[in-house]
């Protein structure tokens, strides 16, 4: 994967994600031999996954196993864009962790949601990447292709990622709003 730009979804590949918008973008980058798409983990839609990426000859998609915890450090760094998505019917029903720790590795972020997503108004209003609705896969590759060509623009994606997550979720944040939270049933 050296000398790649990697588009990385990491986590959970279940029932409430969004991977047809993702691989409808593989494929329409297919041709861009420097971009590769590296799918790490397992759930209930992996084989649909697979299978889909094999019948559409998706050459730059690319399989990893869950990694164990102590190596997430270094997957989601390997990242130039990480894909946090959301399945059309279940909006309001998760909200993706899988998006803090990408945060934390000031990594843009495509959100691919429904489009009264609580994900389009954080990324809008934090400037950490880029909001698709479910099905947007040529906005999604275009904005992917011009990320990997426009290092500059990249970069400020990356530095909002990691200001937002100091700013307003680091661990002592979130520890003191647990706390507020408990103290109020106490």
């Amino acid at each position: 994967l050296e000398s790649k730009f990697i588009v990385l979804y990491s986590g959970n590949q279940g029932r409430l994600h969004d991977f047809d918008t993702i691989l409808s973008a593989a494929k329409t980058l297919q041709s861009h031999q420097d971009i590769i798409f590296l799918l790490i983990g397992n759930g209930n839609k992996h084989n649909y996954i697979i299978k889909k990426s094999i019948k559409n000859n998706l050459t730059n998609c690319f399989f990893l196993p869950y990694q164990e915890k102590k190596n997430l450090i270094y997957t989601l760094n390997t990242a130039d864009i990480a894909l946090v998505s959301i399945a059309q019917n279940a909006n309001g029903l998760i909200a993706p962790s899988k998006l803090y720790g990408h945060l934390a590795a000031g990594t843009p972020i495509a959100g691919i949601a429904p489009k009264n997503s609580y994900l389009r108004e954080l990324i809008d209003n934090h400037n950490f990447g880029k909001f698709f609705i479910n099905g947007d896969h040529i906005n999604l590759a275009n904005w992917i292709l011009d990320l990997k060509n426009n290092k500059k623009k990249k970069d400020l994606f990356s530095n909002s990622a990691r200001s937002y997550l100091v700013e307003f979720a680091s661990k002592k944040i979130i520890i003191g709003k647990y706390e507020e939270i408990l103290n109020e049933f106490m």
